[in-house]
C-alpha cells in the first residue's frame, strides 16, 4: 500500500500551468521528488527551525501560500499547532537551499482527511469550530503578517486529479494569487 495517498493526491492535483510564474515546493509525502520545506523564526544569522510544511507556493521570490495536509493527526492540538507554528515563522528554505522571506500576506490552507471518520463523529464540527476561532484570531495582523485561513475537508476521492478543482482547493489558490 502506498504511503501518504491523501498527500500524494493533493500533490498531484497542484500542478500549475508553466505560464504561471509560481513555484510549488512539495514535501516528499506529496511528491516523490519533493524535499523538506522548513519554516524559520528569526533573522538569517540567528534563526530557529519551527516546523516543516507539506507544500509552499512561492511567487515573486516570497512564500505566499502554505498548505498543510492532515491524513491521520486530526486532533485539535495538531490542527492549531500546524497553523500557529507557521504563523510564527518569518522565512523558509527554497529548492536551492536559500533562505527566503514569507510574504506580508499569506494564505494558509489546511486540508483534513475525513475518510476515517465514523458516521456519527463530531470531528467535522470540531474542525469547523477551530477554523472559526483561527479566522477570528487573524482579523488583526498576526505576528506582523496578514493571514487568510481556509479549511478544506474531504476524502481521497474528492482530491484526485480527475476532480479538477480538488473540492475547491484550486479556486481558493487562484483567487488569492490573482491568477486565471
Amino acid at each position: 500500500m502506498e504511503k501518504h495517498p491523501f498527500h500524494k493526491a493533493i500533490g498531484n492535483l497542484l500542478r500549475l500551468p508553466d505560464s504561471w510564474t509560481i513555484e510549488i515546493l512539495k514535501d516528499p509525502a506529496c511528491d516523490t521528488n519533493g524535499r523538506r520545506i522548513p519554516l524559520y523564526l528569526g533573522t538569517l544569522s540567528m534563526s530557529v527551525h519551527l516546523c516543516d510544511v507539506d507544500m509552499l507556493i512561492e511567487s515573486e521570490g516570497v512564500g505566499r501560500v502554505i498548505i498543510e495536509i492532515e491524513e491521520s493527526n486530526v486532533k485539535p492540538i495538531n490542527i492549531l499547532g500546524k497553523f500557529f507554528a507557521s504563523a510564527y515563522s518569518d522565512s523558509y528554505k527554497d529548492k536551492g537551499g536559500k533562505i527566503k522571506p514569507l510574504d506580508e500576506y499569506i494564505l494558509f490552507i489546511q486540508v483534513l482527511d475525513s475518510s476515517k471518520l465514523k458516521s456519527k463523529s463530531k470531528k467535522r464540527e470540531q474542525w469547523e469550530i477551530i477554523a472559526q476561532h483561527i479566522c477570528q484570531a487573524i482579523r488583526e495582523p498576526l505576528f506582523n503578517r496578514k493571514w487568510q485561513y481556509e479549511l478544506c475537508i474531504g476524502d481521497l476521492r474528492e482530491y484526485m486529479p480527475k476532480n479538477r478543482e480538488g473540492k475547491g482547493l484550486l479556486p481558493i489558490i487562484k483567487e488569492f494569487l490573482g491568477v486565471v
